[in-house]
């Protein structure tokens, strides 16, 4: 699969500044997706569960034009690239900055010679068919989510 994109992006660290943007960044991603599986958003229960999965050491923000449009969080658990999260401001999807993060993500695995795994939500349809784009293949079907993998 290639791209569409070419424009330049980048990443930069995250830094303790930008948690309230991120969780904004993850509301206006999951919202809907949380809805239709869960039936509702509980505020206070995606705050809390957002809080527990901070991790600034293993995510990046994602900049294109010198403003950040996203996020990647990635790090190596139990011989996997685990890919835990990428997230595009809802203005700049289908422009192919998800599947650039995507083909990098896959190109660092296979210079580390690990496969790369990510769990997605049943709901999350559209981000399931971008990743069997990608070769990723269903591995594991738990009660919320399946668990994927791309060699």
């Amino acid at each position: 699969m290639t791209p569409k994109s070419a424009e330049p992006i980048s990443t930069r660290p995250v830094v303790e500044s930008d948690y309230d943007w991120l969780y904004r960044l993850r509301r206006e991603g999951y919202l809907d997706v949380v809805k239709r599986q869960f039936g509702s958003w509980d505020e206070d229960l995606q705050q809390r569960l957002f809080e527990e999965a901070w991790n600034p050491a293993a995510s990046r923000i994602v900049v294109l034009d010198g403003k950040p449009v996203g996020m990647l969080t990635s790090e190596e658990r139990q011989g996997n690239l685990w890919l835990d999260e990428i997230q595009v401001l809802r203005e700049h999807q289908g422009q192919g900055l998800g599947s650039r993060l995507i083909a990098q993500i896959l190109s660092q695995a296979r210079d580390q010679g690990l496969p790369v795994r990510l769990q997605v939500l049943h709901e999350n349809t559209r981000a399931k068919s971008l990743y069997e784009r990608f070769g990723f293949r269903e591995i594991e079907r738990k009660e919320h989510y399946f668990v994927m993998e791309a060699p």
